[in-house]
């Protein structure tokens, strides 16, 4: 791009928007790159220090959870954790409560631990998980209803583990569609980035030449 400019510059060429946009970005990143890396790295650690304060862990996950795609798979894989260990748990004899305590630990989302921490206090109210679940209004719904079909059947061990077998498969299929398709978006992608500079520096040299011509 700096050769082409020097061209540009030299015929006093009158150039589109597209053209002057790329010669601009170029000649921002060549005489700012310091600044440029230094405003990336700065943010990038005022991100992580305000990601490791109660507040902004706290809003950080929530934003994850909200996040189109991602905030699904992100809360089918904490489900998938929960349902397997709490099952697992219950089907070892320990009780429901203490599983609970314990499961809320490795879910890996803060907003998903205080849920699970408030069904508790439910729980050990005498209230059922399957409604504490679902009024937390944060976990999908069929683990809600495996819940409760397995809290009225007295299977809740097992219907949570199939629960568990149920969203591994579903991310487990996510992830091979994704890696599936990575590829042609990323070649596509670059495709369009690239096309795009190549018509910003085409378009003035074929004006250059239609002038030549007409002269």
């Amino acid at each position: 791009v700096p050769q082409i400019t020097q061209i540009f510059k030299d015929q006093g060429v009158t150039l589109p928007l597209p053209t002057r946009i790329v010669i601009g970005t170029s000649e921002f990143v060549q005489g700012y790159w310091p600044l440029v890396l230094g405003m990336v790295f700065g943010a990038v650690f005022l991100v992580r220090r305000w990601s490791q304060t109660p507040e902004g862990r706290k809003r950080l996950h929530s934003l994850i959870l909200r996040t189109p795609i991602f905030g699904t798979m992100v809360l089918k894989v904490a489900t998938a954790r929960l349902a397997r260990n709490l099952g697992t748990m219950l089907q070892s004899g320990i009780e429901v409560l203490s599983a609970l305590n314990i499961a809320k630990n490795i879910v890996g989302n803060v907003v998903l631990e205080e849920a699970i921490e408030k069904a508790a206090i439910g729980v050990r109210e005498g209230r059922s998980l399957a409604k504490e679940l679902r009024t937390s209004a944060v976990f999908p719904s069929l683990l809600i209803h495996m819940v409760a079909i397995g809290e009225r059947t007295g299977q809740l061990d097992s219907l949570l583990l199939r629960s568990a077998d149920a969203y591994e498969n579903e991310v487990n299929s996510f992830l091979s569609g994704l890696t599936a398709i990575l590829e042609p978006i990323m070649i596509i992608f670059l495709a369009v980035i690239v096309g795009g500079i190549l018509a910003a520096v085409m378009l003035p040299m074929l004006e250059m030449t239609n002038l030549s011509a007409g002269s």
